[in-house]
């Protein structure tokens, strides 16, 4: 039987480095986010364990302390002599970090040949290979988060991460900058300041309202002008149709001219302009028309992140998703897809705009009103899960007058914008000054 992997020096060597005395090597050490679990040797695991209670109870881990901390257990992590070998042994405590990481990668290195062992067994049995799949992914979720997983900070730390917050802010605000992706609409940005990296906005409306309008109108600036790695996931319409779709919307050439091939020659021109645009584009599309699930579709976005460096994506839409597990409502099903989506976008740092359907009841009565958060079809999870919420209203008096309220923000405002529907580009533009829809 072959011996699990592991890396005793450098389990030594951090030991060495917190039994030093020098007394911030364990807050370095919990910073890092080592944990007893990272070590191989029971004896290492308890001696870890030792300095960790002295350390909470605010006595300094010296080698005596951590000797009368052990009490009868010291016999069994190899006595005074071995704790005395540990310290005489150790490097220079700036080695701590990368005895840190050889620590954490011997432990993921265990991890995943019992998660594969796992595996193998799940497959040699009765089970079904997507369950296997399944399993064997969210295992090795749940190891990779077990190792990221830092301990909470507090007192010094807290205010050093306010103060670098608060000057990166500063430093964007002087240049004209926005913290997050700008979208080119103007009183959007204004109130979220831009799209926020690690966060999911989920944008609502009732069918043809123009909610894939305004999510490509958002992919177009995004990817094509400012040239920033782009996702578009796809449940509804082909990658040729997104594409003519975007090609109207950045050109100026009216959609139905583009369908029926009656452009001139001067648009011709533009259309040229556009394909080197898009040729060089980090623009990547996936179609999931036949259907996917959220896991599916999480994993994709974690994917592109990983290979390709998307820092935003659009899902077009929620509700088209499938669960990976079939529930009992609806409404369960929808909840875990939405989470999903907002835990990959977390991961992976990007900026998730979700596009959702809104139920019926903002149509009902005989005043149509604007749609409401609570009107999220399928899920109140969808209201809980999203960072940002906005909602797109068109004027059925006016096909051209649309509003876009911002019905929830965790770090900002609500309020209600005003947007321009351009419908022979399907776009929405920012209302001209002194124009009846500003």
């Amino acid at each position: 039987m072959n011996t699990p992997h592991h890396n005793l020096s450098a389990e030594q060597g951090v030991l060495g480095c917190l039994l030093s005395d020098h007394a911030d090597e364990y807050h370095d050490a919990l910073a890092a986010g080592l944990k007893r679990e990272w070590f191989y040797d029971l004896r290492h695991a308890r001696i870890l364990q030792a300095i960790r209670e002295l350390e909470l109870s605010g006595t300094p881990s010296t080698l005596i302390a951590v000797r009368q901390s052990l009490g009868d257990a010291l016999p069994s992590v190899g006595g005074i002599a071995y704790l005395v070998d540990l310290q005489n042994s150790s490097p220079s405590p700036s080695a701590l970090p990368l005895f840190i990481d050889q620590c954490r990668d011997a432990f993921l290195k265990r991890k995943a040949a019992a998660i594969a062992a796992e595996g193998l067994d799940l497959a040699q049995g009765d089970a079904d290979g997507e369950r296997v799949l399944k399993c064997i992914l969210d295992r090795s979720t749940e190891a990779l988060d077990e190792a990221m997983h830092k301990d909470s900070e507090t007192g010094n730390r807290l205010s050093l991460c306010l103060a670098d917050s608060l000057e990166k802010r500063k430093a964007l605000a002087d240049a004209g900058k926005r913290s997050g992706i700008p979208t080119g609409l103007r009183e959007l940005d204004q109130q979220t300041d831009g799209l926020q990296h690690g966060e999911q906005f989920i944008i609502g409306a009732r069918p043809g309202a123009g909610k894939t309008a305004l999510g490509l109108t958002l992919a177009a600036e995004i990817a094509l002008r400012q040239s920033v790695p782009t996702l578009i996931v796809s449940c509804e319409m082909s990658t040729a149709a997104l594409l003519t779709r975007l090609c109207s919307i950045s050109t100026g050439i009216p959609l139905s001219a583009l369908r029926h091939g009656s452009y001139s020659e001067q648009e011709m021109k533009r259309l040229l302009t556009f394909n080197t645009t898009l040729a060089k584009s980090p623009l990547f599309i996936f179609d999931a028309i036949a259907g996917a699930t959220g896991g599916q579709v999480a994993a994709v976005i974690r994917q592109h992140a990983r290979r390709h460096g998307v820092r935003f994506a659009l899902v077009d839409y929620l509700q088209k998703l499938r669960p990976d597990r079939r529930g009992e409502k609806r409404t369960y099903e929808i909840g875990e897809v939405s989470g999903e989506l907002r835990a990959a976008a977390v991961a992976s740092g990007v900026a998730l705009v979700t596009l959702a359907q809104v139920n019926r009841d903002s149509e009902k009565g005989p005043e149509p009103r604007a749609p409401r958060a609570s009107d999220l079809a399928d899920s109140g999870q969808i209201e809980r899960d999203a960072d940002t919420i906005g909602l797109l209203h068109r004027d059925r008096t006016d096909p051209r007058k649309a509003s876009f309220t911002i019905a929830k923000q965790r770090d900002g405002e609500v309020g209600e914008m005003h947007l321009v529907f351009n419908g022979p580009l399907t776009r929405f533009e920012n209302p001209a000054k002194d124009s009846p829809y500003e």
